[in-house]
């Protein structure tokens, strides 16, 4: 009896060109700058649709920095993120940012927090060290400062951002500083 040896496993693989994704809500509302005609659209709503408000709430994990500097006003940015985000269900915990250290001396903190320490250091002295210099921040965080649980986005990347409402919080340590980073800012 002759031994033959096994045949290799054969796969067919579709390399066929996918239909393009349909655009979604918030395609194209960063680029066209459009970011507090749409945060008094949504805040006009009763209620926010769940379709909206995950789209929103990627697109916030995504770009968030420039819908908060298109809304311009922290306190509209807070009502609408309290508005448009599934509410925070949680109790108090530990948090860390890594901020720019020219908008923590001015007290303009960012939304995004995070329990792991690594990705707060790698904002603090990456992406958010424009300019002078970044830090890495530290808070308890009350259960009411805390506006949202990471969204599936954030969790899917591993930043496990939470929304914070800066405004809120009290008694922000500074855990360190660091150089400028080299990056453009923003």
């Amino acid at each position: 009896m002759e031994h033959k040896p096994p045949r290799p496993a054969t796969f067919e693989i579709d390399i066929s060109p996918k239909p393009p994704k349909p655009p979604g809500p918030y395609d194209t509302t960063t680029k066209s700058g459009e970011w507090l005609a749409e945060a008094v659209k949504l805040l006009s709503l009763e209620s926010v649709p769940l379709e909206l408000s995950n789209a929103f709430y990627s697109k916030w994990t995504e770009e968030g920095r420039h819908i908060r500097n298109q809304v311009g006003d922290d306190r509209r940015l807070g009502d609408l993120l309290r508005h448009v985000l599934p509410k925070y269900g949680g109790g108090d915990m530990v948090l860390y940012r890594g901020e720019n250290i020219n908008r923590f001396k001015v007290s303009r903190i960012g939304f995004g927090w995070t329990p792991d320490r690594r990705v707060a250091e790698m904002f603090g002295g990456g992406h958010n060290a424009t300019l002078d210099g970044g830090v890495l921040l530290k808070v308890n965080a009350k259960a009411h400062w805390i506006l949202a649980e990471p969204s599936l986005h954030s969790k899917s990347i591993s930043e496990q951002e939470f929304v914070v409402d800066p405004s809120l919080l009290e008694g922000i340590e500074v855990l360190q500083e660091y150089p400028p980073s080299g990056w453009p800012p923003d």
